[in-house]
């Protein structure tokens, strides 16, 4: 495994945590209306 498929592995994952920590907030803001 070299070194740029390891940084688009990381990307990847960095960007699902991203969207997992939205749709979390999205998820609350319904609950809450």
């Amino acid at each position: 495994m070299d070194l740029n498929e390891n940084l688009f592995i990381l990307s990847e994952n960095i960007q699902n945590l991203i969207e997992n920590k939205y749709l979390d907030g999205e998820e609350k803001e319904i609950i809450a209306q």
